[in-house]
């Protein structure tokens, strides 16, 4: 009875100390990216979290993805790295018009759409290999880039993914919203796939 009781107040304990927060890797709850970061690491990739955002382009080269869940938080100075970089990628979670100018003249808003299963429908690879996937949220347009899981009728012109560049030359990838990151949505349709490439 004695054992029982001190597991029961153990899993008390660690309970009250479990990390939350959407898309953070760290956090198992439904809204957490801890099955994403686990995955990651399974396959060799280092999965370092920050709250620094005068470090989020130290060391980055071109195997390096900096990304960031919540980039309406940033100032102009914070994003001006991200700008700059001229190799990897940057992966941006739903930023709004003033986030995006700073940061590159590829990508612009372009409205917002239900967040539903749709087929990618684009040449970006990681899309095609992964097929459908949990996508909307905020829509952007690209120029040269690729449009992917594309909303309404016009061809493309409006997606919740869209891939582009960084002021600095750097690849730049946009993602409307962060649900196909989540413990919720991972193993879901081609969230996984989506994510993992």
């Amino acid at each position: 009875l004695a054992a029982v009781v001190l597991v029961a107040l153990a899993i008390g304990v660690a309970q009250t100390r479990s990390v939350g927060g959407r898309l953070d890797p760290r956090a198992a709850d439904q809204t957490g990216s801890r099955a994403l970061a686990t995955l990651l690491g399974e396959r060799g990739v280092q999965v370092r979290r920050t709250t620094d955002p005068g470090g989020l382009a130290d060391g980055a080269d071109d195997r390096t993805v900096v990304f960031v869940p919540f980039p309406d938080l940033l100032t102009e100075e914070a994003l001006r790295p991200l700008s700059e970089l001229d190799e990897g990628t940057v992966l941006l979670i739903g930023p709004s018009a003033d986030t995006l100018d700073p940061v590159t003249d590829d990508v612009e808003f372009a409205g917002t759409a239900a967040v539903e299963v749709r087929d990618p429908d684009c040449s970006e690879p990681a899309a095609g290999a992964a097929g459908a996937a949990t996508m909307g949220g905020d829509l952007y347009r690209t120029g040269d880039g690729a449009s992917c899981y594309a909303v309404g009728d016009e061809n493309g012109a409006r997606a919740p993914m869209v891939v582009g560049s960084t002021r600095g030359g750097a690849r730049l990838v946009v993602i409307g919203a962060g649900a196909p990151l989540t413990n919720r949505a991972l193993a879901d349709d081609g969230n996984a796939a989506l994510a993992l490439n």
